[in-house]
């Protein structure tokens, strides 16, 4: 688990892909948020993160709030496959889809501003992990 939930710029959110990245897990997820204060670069900031996590080799791409969509889109035209993204308006949307989804040797990244309270997300991931050891 790399939980990266305080603050989200489009280069923090490269450098923790490029973390998950050099994990050795056989599955990787992104879970990314939208960035906040971004003005006029909001759109293009947030297309030009998903297009760099197309490159990541990921396993799945989950985008979080309403620009975030903008992630999910970059993905998509660079490649990445639709049918493994999937995007959410809220956290408890996000958390519901997650909830069996994660299999064993899977690492995750949580990525986001601290706004979408995405520390919440994590630990919901490892209750639920620590329940499917049990």
């Amino acid at each position: 688990m790399i939980d990266d939930t305080f603050s989200s710029n489009p280069d923090a959110t490269k450098a923790a892909l490029d973390t998950l990245a050099s994990v050795s897990r056989k599955h990787k997820i992104a879970i990314i948020g939208y960035m906040k204060d971004m003005g006029k670069y909001a759109v293009r900031g947030h297309d030009e993160v998903g297009k760099y996590a197309a490159r990541k080799r990921l396993t799945r791409l989950y985008t979080v709030g309403k620009l975030a969509r903008h992630i999910a889109a970059g993905a998509r035209k660079a490649g990445f496959p639709a049918t493994r993204i999937r995007s959410f308006a809220s956290r408890p949307q996000l958390e519901r889809a997650l909830a069996g989804t994660i299999k064993p040797d899977t690492a995750v990244l949580v990525k986001g501003t601290h706004l979408l309270k995405l520390e919440k997300t994590v630990s919901f991931l490892r209750r639920s992990l620590s329940r499917k050891r049990s």
